[in-house]
């Protein structure tokens, strides 16, 4: 949302749509009650599929600029009730966000930014810079090839600022000259200025990286760390060690690749690169602190990290890319070891599509020693990405991958692979759980992709009892399911879903396909899980879950969620209940 300044009550969003070229209910929308209620949009803005907006601090009511996820910038001067014909920019095919400098220029205008690169493909290098109103535009690089994070001004110095380049970067003449910032930040995202400071020297300055915050009293010469304790950040990922069920490793979107030896009591950052929070991280099942992390981001060059101890160093093996996707990026998003041959696992790959909503091919690799080498395996044809590689725990000759374009078995330990024909009728195939007691169940979460064309409403958990004959969809569990793991707890095996309406379980696997999951209790009852792992060790359970966190009622359970007045914010962070059935989820703070 973006606020209009000197109208506190008017808030803006800008809305695109995929369903169609120029969808007229892509746009500008408005609400003059700070959002209570929402005009339709703005006819001048209808079909455009804007993804940012700023107002001239100079003329707010009048002079408003847009920018629109194909690289396109436009200016309105009357309210946006007209607008200019469209600038694009040679380097640009995203505008992520527009900045108007807070004071004047010495063009007599203020110097307007425009950011490029999107959320899920990252920023770019290039930046442009307006002096006079967004009328003319120079190209910016920070520092060439690296990617330009966010711009932020002082307050009240006019061409004072700081980019989020590399380790930091600041300008005295409005962004015509840079010079790096003094040691201590790497991956810096973006600043924040505590207004007031009459020099850069005296600028009180808070920096955010990839894995922590960051102060300096000093305009960025020195810097501290802030964020001893902070427990706010957001897990996609979580793996136990086999060996040490008070050993875990999480992958954060805020703090990189986290470790806990202690049950998560404290937390150490691990100096291995994570692309993206939700990716392929493994713990080897043989070999105490041996560890699988695959790349989470997009990359020309996708490797596999793997480390000897515990995540301390860790070697890097290439997946070379099929001669047909030379040139092109891909990522990994899932790593599965073989539970009954060593050093034998499998790599799910997901190739970037050319839209970003849009699924993009997947491919399988498999590496029999260790992940030091690797070979791409046989799977059909017009396979999207894959999400989520198992193997049976009864027999490691059938493995099954979920992947955007629906479920694959192999059956010969992943060397080729097969679309199941009778698989539920779904748009992708998410987390997939075998019984362990009984190889033809199998449990799958199907749904929807994230793009134009999606089918199928009913998304949820799916059962076979048949070896994946006949499917039927489970109630209580809807859409999305980020995790589904069959636990030992005693003699039994409860079957968990990470969902984003809490932790839900089976203790037993009903007949009746309506039959209520339980929820967990505390935060898992209530927060949107988005990783769930657990170890199991002689005479206890450790489970860990990941959340953004949500609102406790003071019953402690989501019984009585409607009672806001009595509730309770939990932040986001990884939790840990240690139990043979459920206890209160305890926030473990990563330190």
């Amino acid at each position: 949302p973006f606020a209009q300044p000197g109208h506190r009550e008017r808030v803006f969003v800008t809305f695109q749509s995929y369903r169609q070229a120029d969808d007229p209910l892509a746009g500008l929308y408005r609400s003059a009650d700070r959002g209570e209620n929402w005009s339709s949009v703005l006819p001048s803005t209808s079909g455009l599929n804007l993804t940012a907006l700023a107002f001239d601090p100079a003329s707010p009511d009048l002079k408003w600029v847009i920018g629109t996820d194909s690289g396109q910038v436009y200016t309105s001067t009357n309210g946006g009730q007209s607008w200019g014909a469209p600038i694009s920019f040679p380097n640009a095919s995203f505008i992520g966000g527009l900045l108007f400098a807070p004071t004047l220029g010495g063009s007599g205008h203020h110097t307007l930014w425009a950011l490029t690169g999107d959320s899920n493909n990252g920023a770019t290098a290039y930046a442009y810079r307006s002096t006079d109103g967004g009328d003319t535009w120079t190209e910016v690089q920070v520092n060439p090839g690296s990617a330009v994070n966010g711009v932020t001004y002082h307050d009240t110095i006019p061409g004072l600022l700081w980019a989020g380049v590399d380790g930091g970067y600041a300008s005295e003449d409005d962004g015509l000259t840079w010079l790096p910032l003094g040691a201590g930040l790497q991956g810096a995202h973006d600043f924040a200025v505590v207004p007031g400071a009459s020099s850069k020297q005296t600028t009180t300055l808070f920096a955010a990286t990839a894995v922590s915050l960051y102060q300096s009293s000093d305009g960025g010469a020195t810097w501290q760390e802030a964020a001893t304790g902070l427990g706010a950040n957001l897990p996609g990922t979580l793996a136990v060690s086999p060996f040490n069920a008070d050993e875990a490793y999480a992958a954060t979107q805020s703090r990189g690749i986290l470790h806990t030896v202690d049950g998560g009591r404290s937390w150490r950052n691990l100096d291995i690169p994570m692309g993206g929070y939700r990716m392929g991280l493994a713990a080897d099942p043989f070999t105490n602190g041996k560890v699988y992390f695959g790349d989470g981001g997009y990359t020309s060059n996708p490797v596999v990290r793997v480390s000897l101890d515990h995540g301390k160093h860790f070697t890097e093996y290439p997946l070379v890319l099929p001669i047909a996707y030379t040139g092109q990026e891909a990522k990994i998003l899932a790593l599965e070891p073989d539970p009954e041959t060593p050093s034998h696992l499998l790599a799910g790959v997901c190739v970037k599509p050319a839209l970003w909503w849009q699924p993009g091919p997947g491919l399988i690799y498999a590496s029999n020693n260790g992940g030091q080498s690797w070979s791409q395996r046989s799977t059909p044809a017009g396979t999207q990405c894959i999400t989520f590689l198992t193997f049976d725990p009864n027999d490691a000759a059938i493995a099954y991958a979920g992947t955007d374009s629906g479920l694959l078995r192999s059956v010969d330990g992943g060397a080729t692979w097969l679309a199941l024909p009778t698989a539920p009728d779904v748009e992708r195939v998410g987390p997939i759980a075998v019984d362990p007691r009984d190889s033809t169940s199998i449990f799958l979460f199907g749904g929807p992709n994230f793009g134009p064309g999606d089918h199928n409403p009913n998304a949820g958990v799916f059962v076979s009892h048949d070896n994946g004959a006949t499917w039927s969809l489970m109630s209580g569990v809807g859409y999305p399911v980020w995790a589904l793991k069959f636990v030992r707890v005693g003699m039994d095996y409860w079957l968990y879903a990470a969902t984003m309406d809490g932790l839900r379980y089976l203790k037993s696997i009903p007949a009746d396909l309506s039959t209520a999951w339980e929820y967990g209790s505390g935060i898992a009852s209530v927060a949107t899980i988005d990783a769930f792992d657990a170890g199991v060790e002689s005479g206890r359970v450790v489970y860990y879950i990941g959340t953004s966190g949500g609102a406790l009622n003071a019953a402690g359970d989501q019984t009585s969620q409607s009672a806001a007045s009595a509730a309770q914010n939990m932040a986001g962070g990884v939790y840990r209940s240690m139990a043979r059935s459920y206890l209160l989820f305890q926030p473990l703070i990563a330190r």
